[in-house]
């Protein structure tokens, strides 16, 4: 794929996470500026083939861990420091927006191989060849092994968690 090259002064900077968009992407406050960051070579969880879990608002909670995911980066990340470190920017195509995808540390710790090993988010598959892929691509690999082993999330194979999101009901009692 076309690889967008990094400027070096831009290939790693820190700031505060304010928010998480979905099990994939977090924006993170650097100076004054609010950066949106891919995390590099995962996804989230995604509906089951030829399903259509409908608008994102209620994919959240009707694709199996997603909602789980979204939590996991949540009581993580928002409001911390975090360091990224750029793996590659896919450029805008198909009314798609520019992508930064990165590698996000909250301390030592990778996140893409946290939420990985906890089976809620899988390793996007590259070719050998691919640069455009997360730095620490194998440990994302071994991470997930051992998720499947554990049957961790997405790997379960059993019944997914069922939300149950309560709609307000207009009757008068």
């Amino acid at each position: 794929g076309p690889v967008c090259t990094v400027p070096k002064d831009q290939k790693e900077f820190s700031g505060r996470v304010t928010e998480i968009v979905n099990g994939e992407v977090l924006v993170i406050k650097v100076a004054s500026v609010y950066k949106r960051v891919t995390m590099s070579s995962i996804r989230q969880p995604r509906p089951a083939e030829g399903t259509d879990a409908g608008p994102p608002s209620r994919a959240l909670y009707e694709v199996p861990y997603l909602f789980e995911a979204r939590e996991f980066l949540r009581k993580r990340l928002v409001g911390k420091k975090v360091n990224a470190t750029v793996d590659y920017v896919r450029p805008a195509a198909n009314g798609y927006p520019e992508r930064v995808c990165a590698s996000i540390f909250l301390g030592n710790q990778n996140i893409q191989e946290a939420i990985v090993s906890k089976g809620l988010a899988t390793v996007a598959w590259h070719k050998q060849d691919d640069d455009e892929r997360a730095a620490n691509y194998d440990a994302l690999l071994l991470a997930q092994e051992k998720a499947k082993k554990n049957k961790a999330g997405v790997h379960n194979g059993g019944e997914p968690p069922i939300h149950k999101v309560s709609r307000p009901s207009w009757k008068r009692r």
